[in-house]
């Protein structure tokens, strides 16, 4: 017994009809009285007698793998000439009772296996080509009786005989042509790119063309015969299922479906169109489907689509950028314009441009020479020219330009900076030249103001330095031979008190002169750029600052000045150079302070540093005289001691000479805690 999952080969199914002929036949009578002579005019169906020798000859079809015509023929005469004219049956009830033949033994089989499709083909081949004989004997048949029972002679059955070969002929031509047709319709089918299938009411293919093999990867044998879900996968039926039973049912539609599971692998998009197919009796039997594969399509709208989408953005993008160039090119502060071919003729200008042209003049559309013909002799034709030509930027500052921006004739002398940047077209070729400037007009104006200013002060500063220099120079020897003879003078005994205070007188106004040469010196060389020279050596500055005091406080006798010393005082330091700056720190606060008050000398040594204060208590310096307080020719009150002829340069030096030591000065001054001078030496 063969198992129902088996797949029955033509030589199983042999031997499935042979064993199973009884029931076969028993079910076939059955439905044939049911539904063919259900009035009760028949109680046996006309083929009974010849179907055992059909079903014989049906094994041995599907057993042989061919049809054999002669037999064929021959069950055909039998079954339809002695069967159905002897009981009286039409050649419609005998096409039927075949037909039923077809269903009854198909579900017989396949009851107990599943046919192979190339078997199922043969059985079907088999009743058909019966069910066409039949039709073809009946036709023979009929004209014979009607020529038999017309003619009693031998004239009229040669007659007969014939018109039966004329029958026969025209038979094997319409086969002919038929076969033809077809062959033709499937050239045309093959030829079609779009997949065509017809599937029956039971879900199985009965033709594919050539799109439809190729696609599914399979052979048109491998195709009839099998049901839809077996070919195209449960994964697809699913999807499709719902618009097959829509097809079956005899509706005529169209559809679109995405992301249907492919047997190759992946999803595809389809479209599909079916057309349905109907029986005699007016009820659906199958459909033809036409199948469309349009992922690839899809795919490329989808894509179009985006890069619609993105065009259109980039449009708007575009658009909204151009809008706001042209807005900015608009209210921009800079000139901006653009000229367009050898000849230079103005496109495009905004309203700053406009402006430094001149307002009277129009400018679009006409070529520059004719728009300014002023700038010709000064080079900015040839100049653009020369950008035009090389395809080369030009950028510049402070270009001078001559214009006549009023209108009246008179060029007013004006100042750019300028940039010319070429244009090109697609080729590659220069189309035109982008103008981009500002007006620096008065920006050069006050620069050349500054340049001639600074140079008459260098003048200045250098012939002041030189008469400085010349005369502090110059003074050195008589004052040196002035003081040697008031020392020589001062030693003399024999002088008088008169003599002697004005021996002093002389030697004191000497020394303030000595002085004054000596800060001079010293401010040409700060000057000039050479420093203060000094030669740093260790010193102990606690045990010298009380003699660098006294020697100031000789000139201020009847003034009171406090020395404070607290930890080391040792630092490398010149020591000429810092009896000048406690001198002059000392000297001052004696000079701008009230005579009956005291100066204080404060000496601090540190980690890191020594620091020297000397304080006051005189009028405030003003915080607007703070910040010029140590330029030379400076000085801190506005009222003066006239008797020191001072030449403002001490606090210059004090400054230079601590700097030369690397240290700073600070200064702070108010009413309520008075003014001090702090120094800082590094160790």
């Amino acid at each position: 017994m063969t198992s129902p999952l088996q797949e029955l080969t033509g030589s199983a199914t042999a031997a499935l009809v042979r064993e199973e002929k009884e029931l076969v036949l028993q079910r076939w009578r059955q439905r044939v009285l049911r539904d063919v002579y259900a009035a009760g005019e028949r109680d046996r169906p006309s083929l009974m007698d010849a179907l055992p020798g059909f079903l014989e000859y049906l094994a041995v079809t599907v057993e042989a793998n061919a049809l054999p015509p002669q037999r064929t023929a021959g069950v055909a005469r039998e079954h339809e000439g002695e069967g159905a004219r002897a009981s009286g049956c039409t050649l419609d009830q005998v096409i039927f009772e075949y037909q039923v033949l077809r269903e009854v033994l198909v579900e017989t089989l396949e009851a107990r296996g599943r046919i192979a499709p190339r078997t199922l083909r043969r059985l079907h081949a088999a009743v058909d080509q019966a069910i066409r004989e039949a039709a073809v004997q009946e036709g023979i048949a009929a004209r014979q009786e009607s020529r038999v029972s017309a003619a009693r002679t031998a004239a009229e059955a040669e007659e007969t005989m014939r018109l039966a070969s004329i029958v026969q002929s025209e038979k094997e031509e319409l086969t002919r042509q038929v076969r033809t047709s077809e062959a033709h319709l499937r050239l045309v089918m093959d030829a079609l790119p779009v997949l065509i299938s017809f599937v029956d009411a039971q879900e199985r293919y009965g033709f594919v063309n050539k799109a439809y093999e190729e696609w599914f990867g399979l052979p048109r044998e491998a195709l009839l015969g099998r049901t839809l879900i077996e070919v195209i996968g449960p994964a697809a039926y699913a999807v499709l299922g719902p618009y097959v039973k829509r097809g079956l049912a005899g509706e005529h539609f169209t559809f679109e479906q995405h992301g249907v599971p492919y047997r190759l692998g992946g999803t595809r998009d389809v479209r599909v169109s079916f057309t349905p197919l109907y029986d005699d009796a007016g009820q659906p039997d199958g459909y033809v489907a036409m199948l469309q594969d349009v992922s690839l399509q899809n795919r490329l709208q989808r894509e179009r689509d985006v890069l619609l989408q993105r065009e259109a953005t980039a449009r708007a993008e575009a658009e909204s950028a151009r809008a706001q160039l042209a807005k900015f090119v608009e209210t921009a502060p800079s000139a901006m314009g653009s000229v367009r071919g050898p000849h230079h003729v103005f496109e495009m200008v905004n309203p700053k441009y406009h402006e430094l042209m001149g307002t009277h003049r129009p400018l679009l559309g006409r070529a520059m020479a004719e728009a300014a013909p002023e700038v010709i002799a000064q080079g900015y034709i040839q100049l653009f020219d020369t950008v035009y030509r090389t395809g080369e930027p030009y950028a510049a500052e402070a270009v001078p330009a001559r214009l006549d921006r009023q209108g009246n004739g008179e060029l007013e002398e004006v100042y750019f900076n300028l940039a010319f940047q070429p244009v090109h077209n697609p080729a590659g070729q220069v189309e035109g030249v982008d103008i981009f400037g500002f007006e620096v007009t008065s920006q050069v104006r006050l620069r050349q103001r500054e340049e001639e200013l600074k140079r008459l002060a260098e003048e200045r500063s250098a012939f002041e330095q030189q008469l400085i220099g010349i005369v502090s120079h110059d003074l050195r020897n008589p004052l040196a031979a002035i003081l040697f003879a008031t020392s020589a003078m001062a030693a003399n005994a024999a002088l008088d008190e008169r003599s002697a205070k004005s021996v002093l007188r002389i030697s004191s106004a000497a020394e303030r002169a000595n002085r004054m040469v000596k800060d001079l010196l010293d401010f040409t060389q700060a000057r000039l750029g050479k420093g203060i020279p000094i030669y740093p050596r260790p010193l102990d500055l606690s045990a010298a600052i009380a003699g660098w005091v006294e020697e100031v406080r000789a000139a201020f006798p009847l003034r009171d000045v406090n020395i404070q010393v607290q930890g080391d005082g040792h630092a490398p330091v010149d020591p000429d150079r810092m009896a000048q700056v406690v001198g002059n720190l000392v000297f001052n606060a004696l000079k701008y302070s009230p005579p009956d008050s005291a100066v204080d000398v404060r000496l601090r040594g540190e980690p890191q540093e020594v620091v020297l204060e000397v304080h006051n208590h005189g009028t405030p310096i003003p915080e607007e005289q703070q910040a010029h307080l140590f330029q030379p020719l400076e000085r801190g009150q506005g009222e003066r001691d006239m008797a020191s002829r001072s030449v403002g340069l001490g606090l210059f030096i004090v400054k230079h000479v601590v700097e030369a030591h690397h240290g700073r000065v600070e200064l702070m001054s108010s009413t309520a805690a008075g003014t001090t001078f702090t120094v800082h030496l590094p160790r």
